[in-house]
């Protein structure tokens, strides 16, 4: 896996990972034909398998140029980031109203 194809593997996830927090945060009381298991919606915790799988299939390309531990630490700034970046969204929208 040459640079430019993992920093694109890299930016699908973490698009991914933001799209999953979105779906998370989305509320889901008065959901119409929504389905809604303990608060969180069905979407967000698809969502959440497909960043998952991601996860696991880029992990094992990047173990081979990567120690381990690096990957998980990768991961979790790619996921924080995106994590930031949909606070930081929701807060313009507040903002904006």
């Amino acid at each position: 896996m040459n640079r430019n194809e993992k920093s694109a593997m890299l930016a699908e996830l973490k698009a991914l990972m933001k799209e999953a927090h979105r779906e998370a945060r989305k509320p889901t009381l008065g959901m119409i034909g929504g389905v809604v298991v303990n608060g969180v919606s069905i979407r967000a915790v698809q969502a959440q398998r497909v960043v998952n799988a991601v996860k696991r299939v880029l992990s094992v390309g990047l173990a081979y140029s990567m120690s381990r531990k690096d990957v998980q630490y990768l991961l979790e700034d790619l996921n924080r980031e995106a994590l930031d970046e949909i606070k930081q969204e929701m807060e313009e929208q507040e903002h904006a109203q």
